[in-house]
């Protein structure tokens, strides 16, 4: 390490420790300094992301009221270069509004990694983890389900949930009369097949379109880069299976995507293998859906990916996005994809 670079990370500690202090002094203004001038802010338990200094401002302003007398201790330190890493005790009492909930007065005192990133001498953004769940049991929000509080609460935080579980309950128990009045008798032991599992097979009026041959063209950053893609269901009818190739004599890049979905979670899954080897394999990418679009968030070790498959009149398109460490989202490649020879595949 050189003098620069070691003077360097000094500052970056620095800089954290300031922020600590400011934070611990409520010093909302004095917090806000700290960050550079597109700030960010990631709460990864519950999925936020807050992108801009207002939005850091409102996220701050919300926790400073529900926890008036807040407290954050540094236990470890990890400096390095274009980062920080903490680990923290957070404490406090619960005494002002939080996600809805109203003061309970309960103390909350929990364990916190913290990840700080560096922009020319202020901090791009954080990106911190904790058990949620510990939190929301601190502040009286989380029971056993199988208690009767447990019971209780689940009644009252997912009506919705508990109201569809009661209707299919109810719709079991029509069928079964209908049956019997028809003068059917159900096999013994048969039950309505569960969201999840060999009986499920993944239907998707989206991606059955997808499967196929294809020619990606398109580009990777300023790149020229065109791919071979292969579709095809596989195990069941759970997964699509996806396997690009480098056009190229010698390709650059290959990889093997599995494309599931989690019915329970209400939410698409992604499995995507490549050259990179299996430390960027162990992440798996959530997907949504909004019209014909599928967009994948994959948490990657060095930041967050985005890939979106896309299908409009031109035909399907992919879109892979990544954040850079001042926060603003980056094309990383984007590709049409062309017909090579369709194929209907039906479930196995």
């Amino acid at each position: 390490m050189t003098p620069v670079q070691s003077d360097r990370i000094r500052a970056q500690r620095a800089l954290v420790e300031e922020h600590v202090r400011r934070e611990n002094a409520h010093d909302l203004p004095g917090i806000m300094d700290t960050f550079g001038s597109r700030a960010w802010y990631d709460d990864e338990p519950w999925g936020e992301h807050h992108e801009g200094r207002t939005a850091v401002q409102g996220y701050y302003e919300d926790l400073l009221v529900s926890l008036p007398d807040l407290r954050i201790d540094i236990t470890h330190c990890l400096a390095a270069e274009g980062g920080v890493a903490l680990e923290v005790r957070i404490s406090g009492t619960h005494l002002g509004a939080w996600r809805g909930l109203p003061a309970t007065g309960r103390r909350v005192d929990f364990p916190l990694c913290g990840l700080s990133f560096d922009d020319a001498g202020k901090l791009a953004g954080e990106r911190i983890y904790y058990d949620r769940a510990s939190v929301l049991r601190q502040v009286g929000l989380f029971h056993d389900p199988q208690s009767l509080l447990g019971r209780l609460e689940t009644l009252c935080a997912h009506p919705l949930t508990v109201a569809r579980a009661y209707a299919r309950k109810v719709l079991r128990v029509a069928g079964l009369a209908v049956a019997l009045s028809l003068g059917a008798h159900p096999a013994h032991g048969q039950e309505t097949a569960p969201l999840d599992g060999p009986r499920r097979p993944f239907q998707d009026s989206l991606f059955e379109r997808l499967a196929g041959t294809w020619l990606m063209s398109g580009t990777v950053g300023t790149r020229p880069a065109t791919y071979a893609l292969r579709a095809e269901w596989v195990l069941n009818h759970q997964f699509l299976r996806l396997e690009m190739r480098d056009t190229s004599q010698v390709p650059a890049y290959q990889a093997i995507v599995f494309i599931g979905r989690d019915n329970m979670s209400e939410r698409y899954v992604a499995h995507w293998l490549d050259i990179f080897g299996g430390r960027w394999s162990e992440t798996l990418g959530y997907g949504t859906r909004t019209g014909q679009t599928v967009e994948f968030l994959f948490e990657y070790p060095d930041g967050p990916f985005r890939t979106s498959f896309g299908l409009d009149s031109q035909g399907w398109t992919v879109l892979m996005r990544q954040r850079m460490a001042a926060g603003e989202w980056k094309i990383f490649g984007q590709w049409a994809l062309r017909t090579v020879s369709a194929e209907v595949h039906s479930p196995q």
